[in-house]
Parts: structure tokens; sequence; C-alpha cells
């Protein structure tokens, strides 16, 4: 049995040097020395946070390609573990995007192993559930490898695997991505519908043309002149020409009664500045383009203090089973309130007034996403760094949320369940050190505010010493951090000994890395576990670790 801390020096050594008799530790790019993750850890971070917009001390260029180098690491070391983690992290909607789990899953599709290749590519419609998710993967693909059989079947079987309702309502909602359509797809992928498919044919044949315009189809020998093919196209397609020939007659009422059918990507752009189509596009609304259209609503009139379809919306953004069911990300609640408050769009898209009533439902919606989370009953330090390479942007999100902001609220979740616990800031000045004013009724936008305008240098091992010195008698520490320590007299393992020597052996410590790098500031330990920052189920996971 491994005797772990065994080798950790009970003297103050400075993090900008390594723990004599330590040969585990390495330089972090603030200078600290601290310990690897474990590459799969590193590949969970990277596929739930991306690597997007860099981190604050290292650009999204050079993240990018360390992350694919550990990726492509992981996929040579247990190809099978990693296909499996890409379709864990995807297919349960733990990341706010899924584009890092298609980059990912590319490489594995392009992996030297035959046996890794054949995975990848059965992993594909689990992945890629979406045309948009297809178009991305094909152009991460053309980069790493060329079409073969096995790429051209797996791409096929989209088009002759996906319920014919599904494939015609997704053709008509993402035409095209990246350089790439329906098109080209079709005419490299070779789909064969099965025989006397007439529908299926149709609308491979109208995705392959573009258009049921100026074309005939051969269909078990008879040809299909454009008549009887629009009887054999699914209804959306006719539906969705219906709705263009609608808009440029000026019939409002047949556009309106079209945009209660269609996805809003079908209908002409001119339509979406009428007030009458947001109305009717509501009643079919996803959940996920609610979130994104909440400004767009208010804008025209359909959200409003009181009436209109405020109250309906905000039962929507409320149900946490509908939340689950459509895989809502927290942080993609998290920037549809900060946008949505914020009463403007955030790349020029018209301003609004928001409607508090939404703004509160936001607030609630935020916590839903997460997983049901249940407390520990243990006592629990939650220490959250604000420190100023916490002020970088959360990857690929489209709104300024900041590391430290995303932890704030993260470190809220927890902290509401938990009715024996505390909040610390800490960075390297010493007097920031010390607990924060949250409450049960902290909103999240007043613990961004009370986090907002700290810094300074980062040094992890400060909660630990505030607990020595305050003689405080915790069973669990819960870090949110970027792990970019360097600051301190004493590393964290060394005071994390210390705690436990004096206080409790069987102290608990959870890192909810908040940004993607290779850094753990605990060494391996069974009463220390990693965490991702914004994985939806890590509220619940620490507090299932913490309760044993």
């Amino acid at each position: 049995m491994k005797n772990y801390g065994a080798a950790v020096s009970r003297k103050m050594t400075p993090q900008t040097e390594p723990i004599p008799g330590r040969t585990d530790q390495a330089q972090n790019e603030a200078g600290g020395y601290v310990f690897r993750a474990d590459a799969f850890d590193v590949m969970r971070r990277f596929l739930i946070l991306g690597t997007e917009g860099g981190t604050y001390y290292v650009s999204e260029q050079r993240l990018t390609r360390e992350m694919a180098a550990i990726t492509e690491a992981c996929i040579a070391e247990a190809g099978s573990e990693a296909v499996r983690l890409i379709v864990e992290v995807s297919g349960n909607g733990l990341a706010l995007k899924n584009d890092p789990a298609i980059f990912a899953l590319a490489l594995a599709a392009s992996a030297k192993s035959d046996e890794t290749r054949r995975e990848a590519l059965k992993a594909l419609p689990l992945v890629c559930r979406i045309p948009t998710h297809l178009f991305h993967f094909v152009e991460y693909i053309q980069h790493l490898r060329g079409w073969g059989r096995g790429l051209a079947r797996a791409i096929a079987g989209y088009y002759t695997g996906t319920k014919l309702e599904d494939l015609a309502y997704q053709m008509v909602k993402y035409p095209q991505r990246d350089g790439w359509s329906h098109s080209d797809l079709i005419r490299l992928s070779h789909p064969r519908p099965v025989t006397g498919d007439a529908a299926r044919h149709a609308l491979l044949r109208w995705g392959r043309r573009g258009s049921a315009d100026a074309y005939t189809v051969q269909l078990e020998g008879r040809t299909l002149e454009r008549p009887a093919l629009e009887v054999a196209l699914p209804d959306i397609v006719r539906r969705r020409d219906a709705a263009h020939a609608a808009m440029a007659a000026g019939d409002k009422d047949a556009l309106c009664k079209l945009a209660r059918e269609l996805p809003r990507e079908a209908l002409p752009t001119e339509a979406l500045a009428l007030p009458e189509v947001w109305d009717a596009l509501l009643d079919g609304m996803p959940l996920g383009a609610l979130l994104r259209n909440l400004g767009n609503l208010s804008k025209h009139g359909i959200l409003k203090p009181l009436g209109g379809h405020t109250r309906e919306v905000c039962q929507r953004l409320t149900d946490r089973e509908a939340l689950k069911k459509a895989r809502i990300h927290p942080l993609a609640v998290l920037v549809a309130k900060v946008t949505y408050a914020s009463g403007g769009g955030l790349k020029g898209g018209g301003a609004w007034d928001a409607v508090p009533k939404v703004v509160e439902a936001l607030e609630d919606a935020f916590v839903l996403s997460f997983d049901a989370v249940e407390p520990s009953g243990k006592r629990v330090v939650y220490a959250l760094d604000v420190s100023g390479s916490m002020s970088a942007i959360v990857h690929g999100l489209q709104a300024p949320i900041s590391c430290r902001d995303a932890g704030a609220v993260m470190c809220l979740v927890n902290f509401r369940t938990e009715p024996d616990s505390v909040v610390l800031q800490f960075s390297a000045d010493c007097s920031r050190v010390g607990p924060l004013p949250f409450t049960r009724h902290t909103t999240l936008a007043e613990a961004q505010a009370i986090v907002r305008q700290l810094g300074g240098g980062t040094d992890c091992a400060l909660p630990l010493q505030w607990m020595l010195r305050e003689n405080i008698e915790a069973d669990a520490l819960v870090y949110y951090t970027d792990s970019e320590t360097w600051a301190g007299h004493q590393h964290a393992v060394q005071a994390l000994e210390e705690y436990r020597r004096k206080y409790n052996p069987a102290l608990k410590v959870v890192v909810v890395a908040m940004s993607v790098n290779e850094w753990s500031i605990v060494d391996e330990d069974p009463r220390h576990m990693t965490v991702v920052g914004f994985d939806a189920s890590a509220p619940a996971a620490i507090n299932a670790f913490i309760g044993g």
C-alpha cells in the first residue's frame, strides 16, 4: 500500500522551488512548482472547457497544440478509454460546447490503431448528433486523414439511419457550416436508402441539389418530375418553401402559421423583424433557442413586466427535467443571464428592457441546470482563488465571464446546500484571505460583484494556513482555482500535511479546475479529487465525494 504524502517535507519550501526529495513536481506557467495531473484528467478538462481564448499565461494557439498532443497521447495509450471519455462528456452534455469532443473524436478516428478508428466512427452518432456537428467533424478530418470506406459509411449512416422526420428537420434547420453542406456530405458518402423509401430518396436528392427546382429523380425505374417529387418530400421541406413564398407575397397570416411549424433558421431573414413571427416561433421554440433569444423576445414585446408570455417562459426556464432533457449546460444559462440582464447584445444585436422576473428565472435555472445536489452533512471550507490569473475569461464564452466570476457562482451552488460551511477568498496579498460575505440568499450577480475587484498573486497554501491559524476543524476543503500557484513561502501539500497532522488526518481535498492546464496543487492521494469547473455533474460529485 502506498504511503501517500510520506515524501512531503515539513519544512517551508518557497513555491518557486521544488520540495526537497520530490521528483514528481514540475514548474507551472507562473514559475511555481506543482504536480502534473493525470493525462486523462487533463483531457477531460479540455473536453469540458476547451481552449478558446487561451489562459492568463498561455495563448489559445499554444494551448490548443498542447491539448491536442495530450489528447493524442491518451488515444494512443488507451483508445477505447479515450473514446468512452469523449462520448461521456458529449453525450451527457457536460460541456458548454461540443467542439472539443468533436475534435477529439476526429483525432481518434485518425489514430494508427484500426480498432480505435473503428470505435471512434462507431461513436460518431453519439457525439455528432446534428448536421452542424457533422460539418465540424468533417472539417477536422480533412486536415487529419483522407476519406476511406469506413468514414464514408459512418457519414452515410447519419443520412440513412436517422428517423426521416428528424433528418428532414435537421437538414432544413442546419443547411451548411464551415464551408460544408449536405450536398458535399451526400456526394462524398453515397448514402443508399432502402428500396421503396421514396421520401428518403427524394430528401437526399433535394439535399444534394439544394432545391426541389429544375431536376428530376430516377426512382425504381420511374422518372419523377417536380410535382411528384414534392409529394415524396417530407412536409417540413415543402413548408420551408411555402414560408419563403408567403414572405414574398406579404401574407403575414400564412407566414405566422408556418412559423409555428418550422425552426427559426428555416424562415426568411426578413421575417425575423416581425413581432408576430416571434410570437408564433415561441410556441415550439426549443429550450436552447429560447435561452439565446430572450433579448429578441423582449425587443419585440413578447416578454413584458406584466402580461405577454413572461409567465410561460419563466415556467419553461425553471423546469429541471426540461433543462436536463435539452442538455442545457450551466454556462449556457449563465451566459444567457449576463447577456439578457445587460439589456443589449454582446455583438451589437440590438437593445431591450430586461424583465426582472425573467432574470430571476434565469438565476433559478442556473442552479437547476446542475445535477441535483444533496448536502454532504460535513464541515466544508470553500476556497475561491481571487488572484490576478483568475481574471482570464472562461474558454469559449460569448460573454465577459472570468474564471473568478465563474468560480464564485460555482462555489455558491455548493455553499447553498451545506449548512455547516464557509467561503474563503485567497490571493498572495495576506489581507485577502478570509471569509467572503456569502449567505444562502446571495444572488449570482451579488457573488460576482463581491469578487470582481480582487486580485494579486496566487498562493494555494493560504486557505490551509488560515484554517491552522484560526483553529478551523473541517472535513473537507474545496478549491476553485487555476492551480497557477507560485507566490507562497510554503507549498500547499506541506500545509496540508501539517493540517492533517494537527486536526484531521482524513481531511478531503477537492480541486475544481477553472482553467485548462496540466497542473494540480495536490499529489496522488485517495483523499483528493479533481473535477472540472462547469462540468454539469461537478457539484453533485463534490458532495458525494465529501460525504463518502
